[in-house]
């Protein structure tokens, strides 16, 4: 019984050795950093997948919105044109004989293609005419230039947050480049536990700050294209 016992007393002062053993200790508090870092990272990633799916909605949204001011361009330009063909069929078919009517109705047409045009467009186009020089300019201040610039503006801005979108999916990469290192260091730490290796805690070490420099590189750059993106939009 005495020596069972002495067997028994012997067993239970091991395990509570190997229970408190420096190199277990050391490989927990370096899982717990791990484990602090992965977490950090795994939110980082969230939010620039998010990023980058809120600029390419954005994107979508800017190319429908200029696609409709393009059309709405277009159909009064072919507006104008149509009113532009009626004054000059007017002119042909008139033959310095114009009723009250027809007056009116020219005068209508004019002032719809000052509109379009610019005031003063449809002299300026009738003076080229006849001195057989191009068609004269849009006037900057006319509706349809205005129209233009606008669609010209959104086709910008899609462009633009669609090259952003690319760029912080690029970023992204190399924070989930990070993460994946991070999670092979956690499993290295936890192999290096159960075999008491001490090779496989130093390699999960290394990974670890592998890991954390390519998330670190991903943070950098997008922290960059933000910078560059608020810049951007405080000179406008």
């Amino acid at each position: 019984m005495s020596e069972g016992t002495e067997h028994h007393l012997e067993h239970a002062e091991h395990s509570q050795h190997a229970a408190h053993n420096p190199f277990d200790r050391k490989v927990a508090m370096t899982m717990a950093i791990i484990a602090a870092l992965l977490a950090g990272v795994t939110l980082v990633s969230h939010r620039g997948h998010t990023e980058t799916l809120r600029l390419a909605t954005v994107a979508g949204s800017k190319h429908t919105e200029a696609t409709d001011m393009w059309n709405l361009y277009q159909a009064k330009n072919i507006r104008s044109h149509e009113f532009q063909s009626f004054l000059l069929q007017n002119e042909m078919l008139a033959g310095g004989k114009q009723d009250d009517n027809t007056k009116a109705m020219r005068n209508y047409w004019i002032s719809q293609i000052d509109k379009y045009e610019g005031e003063g467009y449809w002299a300026a186009f009738l003076a080229s005419i006849k001195e057989n020089k191009p068609r004269p300019e849009r006037s900057s201040h006319s509706e349809l230039h205005k129209l233009e610039a606008d669609a010209k503006g959104l086709k910008a801005e899609a462009e633009n947050n669609e090259h952003m979108s690319h760029q912080v999916h690029d970023s992204v990469t190399w924070i989930d480049l990070g993460h994946l290192g991070l999670e092979l260091a956690l499993v290295l730490c936890a192999v290096a536990v159960l075999t008491k290796q001490r090779p496989f805690w130093l390699g999960g070490i290394v990974v670890a700050i592998v890991g954390s420099v390519l998330a670190a590189i991903g943070l950098y750059g997008w922290w960059l294209l933000s910078a560059g993106e608020k810049a951007t939009a405080g000179q406008h």
